[in-house]
């Protein structure tokens, strides 16, 4: 897909999701933050109750981390949806 990347693993017969990564802002998280957008536009749709660490912010919740990583100019530049959920 041009507009974003998925990760997979195995388990048994099935292939789940690790990790999807977001390439250009033609694709939206559900709450509508893209690529390009600003740390105020994340902080409105996903609030204050992130991590923040040397620029990357990130929300988990359940079984899963939103990881946006923001540069000099409060501009996201990468959006992560990862799991959390141990594989081999």
């Amino acid at each position: 897909y041009p507009s974003f990347e998925i990760d997979t693993y195995p388990e048994g017969e099935k292939d789940y999701i690790s990790c999807i990564y977001f390439r250009d802002d033609m694709v939206q998280t559900q709450e509508g933050v893209c690529l390009y957008m600003t740390r105020a536009d994340m902080e409105a749709a996903y609030g204050m109750d992130y991590k923040e660490d040397n620029g990357s912010f990130v929300y988990e919740k359940g079984n899963g981390k939103l990881s946006f990583i923001l540069n000099e100019n409060d501009e996201i530049v990468s959006i992560e949806y990862k799991t959390m959920v141990a594989y081999n």
